[in-house]
């Protein structure tokens, strides 16, 4: 498999902003604990798809689940039931990214409808998780990669 280079596309706040947007668009239920799971999702699923980082910061296995930290910290306290697409926060190059749309509606597509009890379960259980201890260590790229590349191509 090809080498994933360190850069990223957009800041984790960003995409984080655009699938509450989306999410909110299409009317499924969103608090942070369920974005925070469909970031990660997102993120392996560009990651499997384009061979490419899509946020600045890399997901950290949490007892509770895959936790973008600096998105959480930031936006502990934000109400992701109210975010919108016309939100200035997030950059007209992640709303017209065809790319990254086409990821999130696959995302929704799979898990859009899941309650945010089944999503941390399944999360939790998921090779990635379950191969990083859940002390707030990073989850590598390459094994996100492969578990993501091994459901897209089921």
């Amino acid at each position: 498999m090809k080498e994933i280079q360190d850069k990223y596309l957009y800041k984790s706040y960003e995409v984080g902003l655009l699938v509450a947007a989306r999410a909110n668009e299409q009317r499924f239920v969103i608090n942070a604990t369920k974005l925070q799971k469909l970031l990660f999702i997102t993120y392996g699923s560009y990651l499997a798809v384009h061979n490419k980082r899509l946020t600045d910061e890399h997901p950290q296995s949490w007892p509770s689940g895959p936790v973008f930290p600096k998105f959480r910290e930031d936006f502990i306290a934000e109400d992701f039931s109210t975010v919108l697409l016309g939100d200035k926060r997030i950059s007209s190059g992640a709303k017209n990214d065809r790319n990254l749309a086409q990821i999130i509606q696959l995302v929704f597509k799979g898990f859009g409808g899941w309650t945010v009890g089944d999503l941390t379960a399944w999360c939790i259980e998921s090779v990635p998780c379950q191969a990083t201890p859940d002390n707030g260590q990073t989850i590598d790229d390459n094994i996100i990669r492969t578990f993501f590349n091994s459901l897209i191509n089921k």
